[in-house]
């Protein structure tokens, strides 16, 4: 032979690349990581909406129960009322304190509103004023809610002009055509 050492093939082992089982470890981690934090978010939205929903609807049940007490017929006696009641398909508790204001004929009602399974979990408290039930109006014009008609004789706060005269125009006791100081009513002096 020629005197140089035959050459070795050195074999080459073609490895194709892939992930080790390390990587794949850590990757499957980080990616549960992210899925549970995904369903934390999710059940979160889950229960601030049902959190929301209810507030507003206990809202509404509290406000519905101090419109009642001010429809009602009497005007309530400073104390303690409870009861029940069904709204947005759910049984609702409510407690409605009333109290002193120190203001004549002026009362307030706190009104703490929970759902009937969980009555102790107050989920909302409104508060309003009670003033006593308004007198029917004995003369044309619209009633303001004070027992007489705003603009006649038997208000004390009659608007200025003359009496009797409604505060809306539109008023179905109003006379259009009619003109201070017609039919012996003394016209407003000008100067």
């Amino acid at each position: 032979m020629d005197g140089t050492r035959p050459r070795k093939r050195i074999a080459r082992v073609h490895r194709e690349r892939g992930f080790t089982l390390l990587e794949v470890i850590v990757a499957l981690g980080i990616v549960s990581l992210v899925i549970i934090a995904i369903f934390e978010q999710m059940a979160l939205t889950t229960r601030t909406a049902t959190a929301l929903r209810e507030a507003a609807l206990a809202s509404w049940v509290g406000q519905n129960q101090i419109a009642e007490f001010r429809l009602g017929e009497t005007f309530p006696e400073v104390s303690e009322f409870n009861g029940e009641v069904e709204y947005a398909n759910t049984r609702w508790r409510w407690q409605a304190v009333v109290s002193e204001t120190g203001v004549e004929d002026l009362r307030r009602v706190d009104v703490d509103v929970a759902l009937a399974e969980r009555p102790d979990n107050v989920i909302r408290s409104v508060s309003g004023f009670l003033t006593p039930p308004a007198q029917a109006a004995t003369s044309g014009g619209w009633p303001d809610g004070a027992g007489a008609v705003q603009g006649t004789p038997e208000d004390p706060r009659a608007t200025p002009g003359q009496p009797g005269q409604p505060v809306n125009p539109g008023d179905p006791g109003a006379d259009p055509g009619r003109v201070p100081g017609e039919d012996g009513e003394p016209a407003e002096d000008e100067s």
